[in-house]
């Protein structure tokens, strides 16, 4: 095993265990569904981006960074097949669980993005300089998360959250796919790639505000 394969199994091990720490549901059983999850999404992926291939797009950073129709419809195709997959990998983590609240579905999302992660980074970059991968394999679990917010409101919804899948799955992957513009091109840069990342941030924030809002005012009215 190479020293970059090896910082990339030991980041994502570190993720995985503190994303288990102390989890009412057993830290085991909740390290098992992220590796689970994170393996089948990432499989998912390998799978849609051989389809795209063998359709004619070429998949690759260098595209992206063309610019252009092109690298838009690049961006929006990658950020279609890794956003479809991570909801693959998180539903299959889902099953068998039981409604947890927040906490759960946070875990969930994190550990499949950890892990979905990690195996990226060890297939995509693993001749990379091993810092260079250190520091991927440290970030970019959070960075995939934050994308797929969208997608844990609706494992958060449980039943009642499959009819918002499309919606949210289209929004992650526009956001996944604006990441991705971002970093590629000098138009937006760093600036536009945080201002993404700060976006799901932002919105489930006002969400959560908004619905403390309706609920004391629905409590106000049957007072």
């Amino acid at each position: 095993m190479s020293l970059g394969l090896f910082a990339c199994g030991a980041c994502g091990a570190g993720w995985m265990v503190a994303l288990a720490w102390r989890a009412p549901e057993g830290s085991i059983r909740v390290a098992a569904r992220g590796l689970f999850g994170g393996l089948s999404a990432f499989l998912v992926a390998w799978g849609g981006y051989a389809l795209l291939e063998h359709g004619g797009m070429r998949v690759s950073w260098a595209e992206v960074s063309a610019g252009g129709g092109g690298g838009v419809a690049l961006a929006a195709a990658i950020g279609l097949v890794e956003e479809s997959a991570k909801l693959f990998g998180m539903s299959l983590a889902s099953v068998g669980t039981r409604r947890g609240g927040n906490g759960l579905v946070i875990r969930i999302v994190l550990g499949v993005s950890a892990s979905f992660a990690t195996l990226e980074c060890a297939t995509a970059l693993r001749d990379a300089d091993p810092m260079l991968l250190v520091l991927r394999s440290s970030l970019a679990p959070v960075a995939h998360a934050v994308l797929a917010a969208p997608l844990g409101l609706v494992l958060e919804g449980g039943v009642r959250g499959i009819r918002w899948a499309l919606p949210a799955l289209l929004l992650a992957a526009a956001l996944h796919g604006a990441a991705d513009l971002s970093l590629a091109t000098p138009a937006f840069g760093r600036l536009g790639y945080a201002a993404v990342l700060a976006a799901p941030a932002v919105f489930l924030h006002l969400h959560a505000r908004f619905a403390g809002v309706r609920a004391a005012r629905a409590l106000g009215g049957t007072a």
